[in-house]
């Protein structure tokens, strides 16, 4: 599902399996203990077969135990991925799922533990981001790109293992969370995009006839209409 979330062709099919992506993610509080959107103070644990009591670290714990269970599976990375997908419908599903699992982190104590400097600084200075940029597709693409070159090097070690490349750092995933509010920044995305995408059809048609013109002047057999 990872695949199809992240490479299919078609929009639709990108959105339903970042929604696949969604209820799994919810299966796995079920799972832990959760109750319609939140922990009780006692419950039944479907993992432990048991009804156990809970108290802030102890679902501080649980909460975090799905993140990684879910980071195996290349849910989050898919998540993270589609946050900058071409097509917009794909971006603002992604961001409304992050936003669920923001929220929940948020509720237990995973993103305030985030907010210590110490912390931040270590997480940060993991992270290769041009100094010259600070916005949130800078700091996805280091986050992303820079576990892909370590699990890299991991894998070529260990051949056997072929699902590494899926795999975040959960700090990084949760400094993601903290220091970019992706709402908005999804909503300057489609600001920008309402605001240059009246002149871009004139220019995509300029574009389009200026190479019809060329190739009828040129004896060239490459159609570059087929670009567009």
């Amino acid at each position: 599902m990872f695949e199809v979330a992240t490479k299919d062709l078609h929009w639709e099919v990108k959105i339903k399996a970042l929604s696949f992506w969604r209820a799994v993610t919810e299966k796995k509080l079920s799972d832990q203990g959760m109750i319609d959107g939140s922990f009780p103070t006692i419950t039944f644990s479907k993992m432990d077969r048991k009804i156990v009591n809970l108290d802030p670290p102890k679902i501080k714990e649980l909460v975090l135990n799905v993140l990684k269970e879910l980071n195996t599976l290349g849910c989050l990375r898919a998540f993270l991925m589609a946050v900058c997908d071409c097509d917009l419908n794909v971006a603002r599903s992604a961001v409304s799922h992050l936003s669920y699992i923001k929220s929940v982190c948020s509720q237990y104590g995973l993103i305030n533990e985030m907010q210590d400097d110490s912390m931040r600084h270590e997480v940060k200075s993991a992270i290769s981001v041009d100094g010259s940029r600070s916005d949130y597709v800078s700091i996805l693409n280091s986050i992303l790109s820079g576990n892909e070159a370590k699990m890299g090097n991991q894998s070529a070690k260990d051949a056997s293992n072929k699902e590494t490349h899926l795999y975040l750092n959960i700090k990084q995933f949760l400094y993601f969370l903290t220091s970019v509010d992706i709402s908005q920044a999804m909503e300057m995305r489609c600001q920008w995009l309402d605001q240059c995408g009246s002149s871009d059809i004139v220019s995509l048609l300029e574009d389009i006839l200026s190479s019809h013109r060329t190739l009828q002047d040129s004896s060239s057999i490459v159609n570059d209409l087929d670009c567009y």
